[in-house]
């Protein structure tokens, strides 16, 4: 028994200890309460815009035959035109251009191929994204979310007016409140480009469920954002050689062909994109991101270098302020993709064609192993 009692008098100055240490701890939580001081709101030094929409785009995942029926994607409104319309020119205008796109019956205009969309802005600049939802109200596949919301949240960049900008359903906030919009209608957001590098935009609107737990990024609705240098200009690495060609000047003194980045589309070329730059992906006078492409050329100011110093990295690539190529490429896994070949969907085979379906993408394109040995054997595609 006296064992026992002994035992236990130890804790009693334990006891106080603890106390005295929860008493001190509390001590400093009133000055945590206080009210945080106002932000220091964000300058822009400049502003450029995007006119960016949500849509219902089927297409084909390879030339063997797997396809998304029920893709969903971001596209610059000027690239989307109403389903019905397939005019012998694709850059024809439709009837009530600009404003005439019905939310569930629109598409890409003819001569685009569905492709991640890519927004650029510059270093220390705000990107104002005027978005408008098109998706039918309704899904148009069994794989889509049942949510028919989106909106178009950029991971990593600075909001610049209220939670709204984020595009996200933030806490208690709803309605127009929380940035994410129904079919047919449309929001503003504006972010800020702080730091140089490349961020993933998509809608959460549908952030989880479906294949992979993915929502409606894995049915396509995902799109990158690149911070170029402050001051830089882009232009478009890939274009097909009869635009190429209406852009060239034959007066050089020298007697060789150059480039005129600086012409525009005409209304007899692409009534779509009058007036818009053909090379150059930003619109000098407006301010307006005409042009989505994956890749891109990026210069200084004029096209030369850029007019700042950049540390040394490798041997290799030892001129860091000179123009240089840009490729995005995102990789995207759980994609649903309808197969190309029965084969991939019968019960002898299923199992032993799973691993080598079409399941992975890069840039809305697959390359599985499985159609090409099938293709081979079969003696087609």
């Amino acid at each position: 028994m006296r064992q026992g009692r002994a035992s236990k008098l130890p804790l009693l100055p334990l006891a106080a200890f603890l106390l005295t240490l929860l008493a001190g701890a509390t001590l400093p939580a009133v000055a945590q309460l206080e009210v945080p001081a106002e932000p220091v709101p964000l300058t822009c030094l400049n502003t450029v815009t995007a006119n960016v929409v949500a849509l219902d785009q089927p297409w084909m995942w390879n030339r063997y035959g797997a396809m998304e029926p029920q893709g969903q994607m971001y596209a610059l409104r000027h690239d989307v035109v109403p389903a019905s319309w397939n005019p012998k020119n694709p850059g024809a205008c439709y009837t009530g251009y600009p404003t005439n796109l019905q939310y569930g019956n629109v598409k890409l205009r003819r001569d685009k191929r569905p492709r991640p969309l890519v927004l650029r802005v510059n270093q220390g600049d705000c990107l104002q994204i005027n978005f408008t939802n098109l998706l039918d109200s309704t899904p148009v596949d069994d794989e889509q979310p049942h949510t028919r919301g989106a909106s178009f949240h950029i991971v990593g960049l600075n909001l610049v007016n209220t939670i709204r900008d984020a595009g996200a359903n933030v806490g208690q906030n709803t309605g127009a409140d929380n940035g994410i919009v129904q079919p047919g209608q449309s929001v503003t957001y504006t972010y800020y480009a702080a730091v140089e590098g490349t961020y993933i935009a998509h809608s959460m609107g549908a952030p989880v469920g479906g294949e992979g737990d993915a929502g409606s990024i894995a049915t396509g609705l995902f799109a990158a954002v690149t911070v170029e240098p402050d001051n830089a200009e882009w232009y478009r690495s890939q274009v097909t050689e009869s635009l190429l060609g209406s852009t060239r000047t034959d007066g050089n003194p020298a007697g060789y062909p150059t480039i005129d980045y600086t012409e525009e589309y005409t209304a007899a070329e692409d009534c779509l994109r009058q007036n818009f730059p053909k090379l150059r992906m930003l619109d000098p006078e407006t301010n307006q991101i005409v042009h989505s492409d994956l890749t891109a050329i990026i210069t200084g100011p004029n096209r030369g270098n850029f007019g700042r110093f950049y540390p040394r990295s490798t041997a290799v690539y030892p001129n860091r302020s000179e123009p240089f190529r840009e490729f995005t490429i995102i990789f995207h896994d759980e994609i649903a993709a309808l197969q190309a070949f029965p084969q991939f969907y019968n019960d002898k085979t299923e199992f032993t064609l799973h691993s080598v379906r079409d399941a992975f993408a890069i840039n809305y394109g697959t390359g599985g192993i499985g159609a090409e040995i099938l293709a081979n054997r079969l003696e087609t595609g």
